[in-house]
């Protein structure tokens, strides 16, 4: 049986230079395209149906790895699940995970900046500039850098505490232009911060 499943070896694997495919059993071939390029595949049945799935290049995926990888997609058949649709799944959280990630890495002072820097040209003169970045430093980022009584918390939460302690109170000329910037800044805030939307929605009650 184990040379069944195993019947390649590294030999045999880098030798191999004719265009068409060689088994090393249960499913797992290795490919040769025209040129020499060499790849890995999977090669199973699912509801009736031949499937294939590639498992990369001979460059990045070695026998031992390809091997690993046709056992794992073997794994998920014998639970009845498509091992081509659980690694798009896998790739998709990946990617949101990584998405997540760089959002949440995303400040407020960082956003503005680029708020800033992308709308700068159309202001008619330089005091314009300084007022948006003095009224933003002045009110806006000492309170997302710490929360209420210096206590530590998430951009999202110090926002959400600034936003609500101001609408609680008369504003004074200051911190009215400065709710005024924030709600020209947080739509494209929204997106860059995974809690954005509600800020936004507290921000426009």
């Amino acid at each position: 049986m184990a040379k069944e499943i195993q019947q390649l070896t590294a030999m045999a694997v880098t030798r191999a230079s004719k265009q068409g495919l060689y088994p090393d059993g249960a499913g797992l071939y290795l490919r040769v395209g025209r040129g020499g390029a060499k790849s890995w595949a999977f090669r199973f049945m699912l509801n009736g149906k031949a499937r294939e799935m590639g498992l990369g290049g001979l460059a990045k995926v070695g026998l031992a790895d390809a091997r690993k990888k046709a056992t794992d997609a073997r794994l998920l058949l014998s639970d009845g699940r498509d091992p081509i649709t659980h690694r798009q799944e896998e790739e998709t959280r990946r990617a949101a995970d990584e998405k997540l990630a760089a959002a949440r890495s995303m400040t407020f002072d960082k956003c503005a900046e680029a708020y800033i820097s992308a709308h700068e040209a159309s202001w008619r003169n330089k005091k314009h500039h300084q007022q948006w970045r003095s009224t933003l430093t002045t009110y806006v980022s000492p309170v997302l850098r710490v929360g209420i009584g210096g206590a530590a918390g998430s951009a999202e939460d110090r926002f959400l505490v600034y936003l609500r302690r101001e609408t609680m109170k008369v504003y004074d000329n200051g911190d009215s232009v400065a709710v005024i910037r924030l709600g020209d800044i947080l739509p494209e805030f929204h997106g860059k911060n995974s809690c954005s939307s509600c800020i936004h929605q507290q921000s426009i009650r």
